[in-house]
C-alpha cells in the first residue's frame, strides 16, 4: 500500500528543499548565461514578454494546463541570472510551492 505524505510532511522530512546540479559545457560563462536568458530558445517560442534584461517579466502558457510568470531580478554578466517565480500553476496539482521562489542560475567558472 502506498504511503502518501502531505506537502508539509515532505518539507519537514527534507533537510533542504532546494535543488542544485552542476555540469560542464564547452562554452564561455557569457555564452551559457545568454542562452539561458533566451527562454524562447529552450522552452517555447510562445513566451510573452522579455527574458533577457533586468526587470523583464515573461509569461508562458500551455493551453489550460500550465501558467508560469517570472521576473528577471538579478543579472551579473558572465556569472549569474536570477528569475523570481511570480506565479506557477498546473491544472492537475494544488501545490503552489514555487510561487515567490527565486530560480538562480550561476555560471561562474571558465
Amino acid at each position: 500500500m502506498p504511503v502518501i505524505y502531505s506537502r508539509e510532511a515532505r518539507y519537514k522530512a527534507m533537510k533542504n528543499p532546494s535543488f542544485t546540479t552542476t555540469f560542464s559545457v564547452d562554452q564561455t560563462p557569457e555564452e551559457v548565461l545568454n542562452a539561458i536568458k533566451n527562454a524562447r530558445g529552450w522552452w517555447s517560442e510562445e513566451i510573452e514578454g522579455g527574458t533577457g534584461t533586468l526587470g523583464d517579466e515573461f509569461i508562458y502558457r500551455y493551453k489550460d494546463v500550465h501558467y508560469y510568470k517570472a521576473k528577471l531580478i538579478e543579472v551579473i554578466p558572465g556569472k549569474k541570472v536570477v528569475w523570481l517565480v511570480l506565479d506557477n500553476r498546473f491544472n492537475f496539482t494544488e501545490d503552489e510551492s514555487e510561487r515567490g521562489a527565486p530560480i538562480s542560475t550561476v555560471a561562474c567558472e571558465a
